[in-house]
């Protein structure tokens, strides 16, 4: 995790991020705590808790009349569930079926292994009506490029910091 905490911080210099967003349960906790130390970092480092549940109230689904909280379990289920509407507004504009401004949209790169591993994890519900994502340890592979893509719309609502 050290190693993978420097390798991020040399290609977000590299690459000049404004911000860098990484799965911080399990293993990621060692890569928050490295990056913690870095001094002077020119970027937000913005820790994603797939697994809790801070910030959720802060998205409300009009259409339903719930905060993300209501709707989802945790917060991985809650960002995909944010990705998927943009899939859905995306298809709703080519298709002439209804207009959404631009930002609300998505378009990805014709990569075979990021097309397979975003349609990999299947939705369940959990006793209590919140959607809640497969486990990864049941899909074929592990969802790397999916997760990235989907960390990259999060919007973390949680305290980060400044190097």
């Amino acid at each position: 995790t050290t190693q993978s905490a420097f390798k991020t911080d040399s290609y977000a210099r590299e690459i000049e991020a404004v911000s860098v967003c990484f799965d911080a349960d399990g293993v990621g906790a060692g890569v928050a705590g490295t990056l913690s130390s870095i001094e002077n970092k020119p970027y937000w480092v913005e820790p994603f808790h797939g697994g809790g549940t801070k910030g959720m109230e802060l998205t409300y689904w009009s259409g339903e009349n719930k905060t993300s909280k209501e709707k989802f379990k945790n917060k991985r289920a809650e960002a995909y569930g944010l990705v998927r509407e943009r899939f859905k507004k995306t298809y709703e504009v080519m298709e002439g079926i209804k207009d959404h401004p631009p930002e609300e949209l998505i378009s990805i790169p014709n990569c075979p292994d990021l097309i397979t591993q975003i349609s990999q994890p299947t939705i369940k519900y959990d006793p209590s009506g919140k959607i809640i994502l497969a486990p990864k340890n049941l899909l074929s592979s592990s969802p790397d490029l999916a997760d990235s893509l989907v960390y990259s719309f999060v919007n973390t609502n949680q305290v980060a910091w400044w190097g």
